[in-house]
């Protein structure tokens, strides 16, 4: 997964449109969208700009973001796969 993917998920889990997230973050819905698919990558200061609109810490969208296909260690996926589906879990509680 990577940084536009993770903002995706995110804002799809907290029922956010993309058009309010721009809004909030003072970004247009079309960059926005770009990020989302992968076609731009947000800077640090966006990305934290995303990451207050959505509610999250920054480092919540980083370990989404993180790419499991970089590693075949059984144990690290495992956990890298609770990582998520426990941050996902904590987001919807949060609403």
């Amino acid at each position: 997964m990577n940084v536009g993917k993770a903002i995706r998920l995110v804002r799809t889990t907290r029922g956010i449109t993309q058009k309010a997230l721009a809004l909030k973050a003072e970004c247009s819905p079309n960059y926005l969208s770009l990020i989302e698919r992968g076609e731009r990558k947000p800077s640090l200061r966006l990305v934290e700009a995303i990451s207050s609109a959505l509610g999250v810490p920054p480092n919540e969208i980083f370990a989404l973001a993180i790419d499991e296909g970089n590693t075949n260690d059984p144990d690290k996926l495992a956990i890298l796969s609770k990582l998520k589906e426990l941050m996902l879990m904590l987001n919807t509680m949060q609403d």
